[in-house]
This record gives C-alpha cells, structure tokens and sequence, in this order.
C-alpha cells in the first residue's frame, strides 16, 4: 500500500500564527521540528495501518520546511517550490490514499488558525463550481483526477470540520481548538501525536470506505479578491473571465487544467498586492 502525506504548518500542533509559520520569523526554527513531528506520527500511523511506501509532500510556503534528518527514516521527501502539483506533487495512480497533515481552513472562519486558501493576502474567497472551497477541497479534487481518495486529515478542529463537509467518510484528528485566527487550545504534543498515528492506522485500515472526490467537469474557479489590481492581474490568465470589479472566474473541462489556471491567477493576484492599499 502505497500514501502520500501533505504536511501544511498551520495546522500542525502548537502552531497558532504567523511569527511561527513564517521563514525567518522568531519562531519559525521550532515550527520546523514541531511540522516534522505532526508529519512523523502520520508516517508511523501510515506503516502501522499497512502502508509499504511512504511519501511526504512538503506543502508549506516555499516547500522547503522539513529537515530531511529530522524525518522518519521509512518516508522519503518531496521538497522544494515550483512544482506542478504543488501542495500534492508525486501524487499518481500508483497510490492508494493521501493524508492531508497540518492544513487549515478556507478564508474567513472565525475559529481557523491562520486561515487562508493558497495566498494568505489578497485573496477573500474562492468557489469550485459555486461552492466555497478552501485548500482541502481544491487538492482533494487533484488527488481524486488519479482516483486517489484523502483518507485522514489533521488540522484545529474547523479544519477537521470542513474535510468532513468534503470528504463525508474521511477520518480526522484535531490537534488544537482554535479562538481567534491567532489564537488556539492546543493538545499537549505527545497527546496529539497519539492520536495522530492511531487515527492514521484506522484511516488506513478503513480505506474501503473513502472514495476519490472527482468534481464535475467542466470545472469552474472562481476567485474573489480584495483589490481590483488583484483581479485586473488575475484576468490575464487565458480564458479568463471578469465577474466584478474584484472577481475572476476560469473554466476547463478538465480539473487539472483548471487547477493550473486557478494557480496562476493566484501568483498574478499575489504579485500585485500593495499591503499599503
């Protein structure tokens, strides 16, 4: 049995804000360790529900977080920005099941630790084919154009809320509960990685119940931004449109292709951000 294992930081215990989830930021060294710790106990759940191979997709900001020696020893390392499939990049058909570690919510949940959706400024909402989707949604349905399902998911506890709206049979282990988007009741790290690996086992172990979300196609992004020199950026992505002053839309008939397009709309909108404005 063959897992991927994305590894987000927001959501990763212990992890409430930006000076921790941020490179070069004051406490971004130990977020590192503790993203490294979240990530092992998926791998050591992986190998105990079955898994043969175990792959670990570095899935936050650059890509480049986890320390390859602080990984466990049974998992090999996907590291490093740019890469096609992002957040899920190795994902094929040779896989059974992908676990999404660390993740956090879509914008705007009030209890969501540092929620986002790809770009953490500029961005107010994104739909898939009229419903709010977040990163969860978004690269479950990457994962599912290989008939690969999300079997686990960890996260604070709205996070684990929004893949169950999702992903109604996936399994979940919140580690935090959040109060404010800085602010959360975090379990104790022994305790969440605990639960973590036993989660993960289970997950496994009750992959016949999951099944690969496959959005209806043709597929349709639809971005909300905060400015409209966001979106004046975003619309020049081919075959976009203009839906308002702040809102770009694109379609494919097939996922990934939207998927690559609503990629570049976010990298254009992001490069046109003035935190001044």
């Amino acid at each position: 049995m063959k897992v991927l294992i994305s590894v987000d930081m927001e959501g990763i215990s212990g992890v409430v804000h930006s000076s921790q989830a941020s490179p070069g930021a004051r406490d971004y060294e130990w977020a590192r360790t503790m993203m490294a710790g979240d990530a092992n106990a998926a791998v050591q759940g992986a190998l105990d529900g079955g898994a043969t191979e175990v792959v670990v997709a570095d899935a936050h900001d650059g890509m480049r977080n986890i320390r390859l020696n602080e990984l466990h020893p049974a998992a090999s390392l996907v590291s490093g920005g740019g890469r096609p499939l992002s957040m899920v990049h190795g994902m094929d058909e040779s896989f059974d099941a992908v676990f999404f570690v660390g993740y956090h919510t879509m914008p705007g949940h009030p209890e969501g630790i540092m929620n986002h959706a790809y770009i953490s400024k500029g961005l107010q909402n994104v739909w898939l084919n009229e419903r709010l989707v977040g990163e969860i949604g978004i690269f479950a349905g990457v994962a599912g154009t290989f008939g690969v399902p999300v079997a686990f998911v960890t996260g604070d506890a709205a996070t684990c809320a929004e893949a169950e709206d999702w992903l109604p049979a996936v399994a979940t282990v919140a580690v935090k509960q959040g109060i404010t988007r800085f602010s959360a009741q975090c379990l104790g790290q022994a305790e969440a990685h605990r639960r973590i690996t036993a989660g993960a086992a289970q997950a496994l172990r009750n992959l016949s119940r999951v099944q690969p979300l496959k959005p209806d196609t043709p597929a349709t992004f639809q971005v909300e931004l905060t400015g409209s020199q966001c979106a004046d950026y975003a619309a020049r992505v081919p075959g976009s449109r203009r839906v308002d002053n702040r809102t770009v839309a694109c379609t494919a008939d097939d996922y990934l292709d939207s998927f690559r397009a609503l990629r570049l709309m976010f990298e254009l909108a992001a490069g046109a951000v003035d935190t001044a404005y």
